[in-house]
């Protein structure tokens, strides 16, 4: 993906996405969906997500047997359209409705509801807000943890859930699951527009290259972790007994920093009495190319464990990842 966002064009870098994985994914152009290659059995529950583009791999990295059916591409850090999100409901209904994933920012919640409602299919939503910067749950923003969402959802549509144990499923995991990013540099679409570096770390960072809810001076990674693990469970209001890391890269995170995170984050669940049952470190929920992580946790059930294991094939997540 290209650095500057000035030169990032959506549909040139699907292209190349499509030729890479061209036995995963097929595109339609107009209005713009990404699709499953090999549509999911009859009377499969779909599952649909999207948002702004930026973020990648997600949400078209996840497509594929096991997560998604379809994904919606807007432009860079924009929801998708309506006629989008209608065109890949209808196109992926195969006879037991569509489950919607979004995330919680305005413009995506009002386009996936607007197309929600113009769809002869049936359709429910599921909405992702696992921001543990935000006390108030309804403002709370979606970030990396809606990746952990489908995964699970992916899992449990395949095995044959209807659309309603799924939507109550996907609240289940979105009311369990936290996240927070932090940055330690802008991505260039605020560069461009006039912003200049700052010495300072920013705490709680959105993805959509939002300032962070607050600024720290510069602290080293394994503090800045061990504060982000101590307010991801304050938020979860509880231990959790067999949660579900994941680590993810902001888009310019080094691996050394991944895993110092990663290492620093089970460690100090360790010191809790917690022992993490699952992880997941990499880059797959991006703000351009922010130089940051993303923590999230999942107050996870055996049984969204086993989901967690269920077999996966799609651009960005297979079945060598996340154990």
């Amino acid at each position: 993906m290209a650095k500057d966002s000035n030169h990032f064009s959506v549909k040139d870098h699907l292209k190349a996405y499509e030729l890479a994985y061209k036995d995963h994914i097929s595109i339609q152009w107009e209005p713009l969906v990404v699709y499953r290659q090999h549509p999911s059995s009859k009377n499969k529950v779909a599952l649909v997500s999207g948002g702004g583009s930026g973020h990648e791999p997600l949400h078209a990295g996840f497509v594929g047997k096991g997560m998604l059916d379809a994904a919606c591409p807007g432009e860079i850090f924009t929801s998708p359209s309506p006629d989008q999100i209608v065109s890949a409901i209808e196109q992926s209904d195969a006879g037991s409705g569509v489950l919607l994933i979004v995330k919680n920012y305005q413009g995506d919640r009002m386009n996936f509801e607007i197309a929600s409602e113009l769809s002869d299919s049936q359709s429910a939503i599921v909405l992702v807000n696992d921001d543990a910067t935000q006390t108030d749950r309804d403002a709370a923003r979606g970030l990396a943890g809606v990746v952990v969402v489908e995964k699970i959802l992916g899992a449990a549509a395949e095995k044959g859930d209807s659309l309603e144990d799924l939507t109550l499923l996907g609240e289940a995991i979105v009311s369990h699951t936290r996240t927070i990013g932090v940055a330690f540099s802008a991505c260039s679409f605020r560069k461009e527009a006039g912003e200049t570096e700052s010495e300072n770390v920013e705490y709680g960072v959105g993805i959509h290259g939002e300032r962070g809810v607050s600024c720290l001076p510069k602290t080293p990674i394994d503090v800045l972790v061990r504060q982000m693990i101590d307010q991801l469970l304050l938020s979860l209001a509880r231990v959790p007994f067999q949660p579900i890391l994941l680590v993810n890269s902001l888009g310019a995170a080094t691996d050394k920093d991944l895993t110092l995170a990663t290492e620093t984050a089970k460690a100090a669940l360790s010191e809790k009495g917690v022992s993490v049952a699952r992880e997941l470190v990499g880059t797959f929920a991006t703000t351009l190319d922010t130089d940051g992580f993303s923590i999230t946790l999942v107050d996870a059930t055996p049984e969204w464990l086993l989901l967690w294991d269920a077999p996966v094939d799609t651009p960005a997540l297979n079945a060598e990842h996340g154990r």
